[in-house]
């Protein structure tokens, strides 16, 4: 047809990112070792996607276990010198550093995880990875969103208990939030201590024993919690979640709505246990949240539902193979997504995949997916008028 002769940018784009895809593909993932599990469920969601697809154009796949060799990089310039027009992996961070230190990398290399510390990326390293810093944001986005102000912390006491609050807490003063209070937890039997410390009820009763000590009288008394806080932001796995969620209505929190990542949920369905999380808005991705997904049947078939700890790892290995032949047409043009089972992906300038999950409320104990919502639109139309406000 005459109108091929000269094809607009995007569709000759297009005609190149196809006539261009790596034939021969090379997984460098853990197979073995303590994280052996994480990376044969990687690579079993990634040969799903591939065998559920195109037979006829699937490329070639080499795989390569990180855990058996002892020099990464050496395992690296294997797999390029045996063919590889582009790797997938590594997982862990240590070894993405690795990658980092080679400076210049010979074949486009989509890792598996991220880092921020640690200089500048080689120019052909793209990092996807499922990060708990994009879920934090999100959360403060969300919260920012429907009108909430003043929050209040809830988080693990480890690293990434602390990562994932810091994130958050970084985005919520961006957007113009307060944080009034924040605390750290362990153990179960610290929940109600910690909680009533951060809900000020130690200082209510306080002032209830100065009062009976100054009048010498007897009266019935009901704590009072702070008034100060309108959202909750819970960093939890599920088995503390459903811990947490019950404490903070009995001292007087009910009213306070609660917002988390998808580390409440467990993947699967357990009404009676997650009955405790009701009311908790929370963010995941497609994999989890949408229904009638017939490749995430095929991939968990015979799972036991408390056998699941891997699940969403399916989705990265899905995504990867679907990531692998659009990276070019992603970075060629910023304002694209791939709709994929981990999120809405989009490239930035520094060649982090980014993810913008789907929204769910749990009540009566089962997950109720919640609409989309257009946030980059909403966020500056609501910054606005904040601006216009705070002007008058």
């Amino acid at each position: 047809h005459p109108a091929a002769q000269q094809l607009p940018d995007g569709m000759a784009i297009l005609k190149e990112t196809a006539a261009n895809r790596p034939r021969q593909l090379a997984l460098l993932l853990p197979l073995s070792g303590k994280i052996g599990a994480a990376g044969q469920t990687i690579r079993d969601g990634f040969l799903a996607a591939l065998y559920h697809g195109q037979k006829e154009s699937a490329p070639q796949v080499r795989l390569y276990d990180t855990e058996q060799s002892t020099d990464f990089s050496a395992l690296y310039q294997q797999a390029v010198n045996d063919g590889a027009e582009l790797i997938i992996g590594p997982l862990t961070k240590d070894k993405v550093r690795l990658l980092y230190d080679m400076v210049e990398l010979p074949v486009p290399t989509l890792a598996l995880n991220q880092i921020d510390d640690y200089g500048t990326a080689p120019e052909q390293l793209y990092q996807f990875g499922l990060s708990t810093a994009d879920e934090s944001q999100q959360v403060a986005e969300l919260a920012f969103l429907e009108n909430h102000k003043n929050a209040m912390i809830l988080a693990t006491d480890n690293a990434w208990g602390y990562k994932a609050a810091l994130a958050f807490s970084d985005r919520w003063q961006a957007l113009g939030g307060n944080i009034v209070a924040e605390g750290r937890y362990l153990q179960q039997d610290s929940y109600t201590a910690i909680i009533q410390q951060l809900f000020q009820l130690d200082l209510s009763e306080q002032r209830a024993r100065d009062l009976r000590a100054l009048t010498g009288l007897s009266f019935e008394f009901e704590p009072r919690r702070r008034q100060d806080i309108d959202m909750i932001f819970l960093l939890a796995r599920p088995n503390h979640a459903r811990s947490i969620k019950p404490i903070l209505a009995f001292h007087y929190g009910a009213d306070i709505p609660v917002y988390g990542t998808s580390h409440i949920y467990s993947g699967t369905s357990a009404p009676i246990q997650d009955r405790d999380l009701n009311g908790i808005k929370f963010s995941d991705m497609p994999w989890i949240l949408k229904k009638n997904n017939l490749l995430r049947e095929q991939i968990t078939e015979g799972i036991a539902p408390d056998n699941n700890t891997y699940l969403r790892l399916y989705a990265l290995g899905v995504d990867s193979y679907r990531l692998y032949p659009r990276l070019t047409l992603l970075e060629r043009f910023p304002q694209s997504r791939m709709y994929g089972e981990t999120g809405s992906l989009n490239l930035t300038g520094e060649r982090i995949i980014k993810r913008r999950l789907m929204w769910a409320r749990m009540h009566n104990g089962h997950v109720q997916a919640l609409p989309m919502i257009a946030y980059n639109d909403a966020i500056q139309d609501k910054q606005d008028a904040n601006t216009i406000r705070s002007k008058e």
